[in-house]
């Protein structure tokens, strides 16, 4: 998710900032090369093309969290998917 969205946001943006954006992105459900951003001044909007629509705003003047922090998050959200798609699997069966 990072690196999709590393592309689409300026340059003088934060690596940081921009990890942060893919970790809420990642928690609101949107899935790797799905997102859409839309800026405006020092906010960013993040919508998602499956299923369409809004995610999640953010505001770039607030200091992200720290790279360690974002990182564990997503694998905490990682994690959580795994575990909800091995329990999905399960009742399928």
């Amino acid at each position: 998710m990072y690196a999709s969205l590393r592309e689409k946001f300026s340059p003088e943006i934060s690596d940081a900032t921009v990890l942060a954006v893919a970790v809420q992105a990642q928690a609101s459900g949107i899935k790797d090369g799905d997102a859409e951003l839309r800026m405006q001044g020092d906010r960013v909007w993040v919508f998602s093309s499956q299923p369409p629509g809004f995610r999640l705003q953010a505001d770039l003047t607030v200091p992200p969290p720290s790279v360690q922090e974002s990182l564990e998050r997503s694998a905490q959200l990682d994690g959580q998917q795994v575990a909800q798609q091995q329990m999905l699997s399960g009742i399928s069966r």
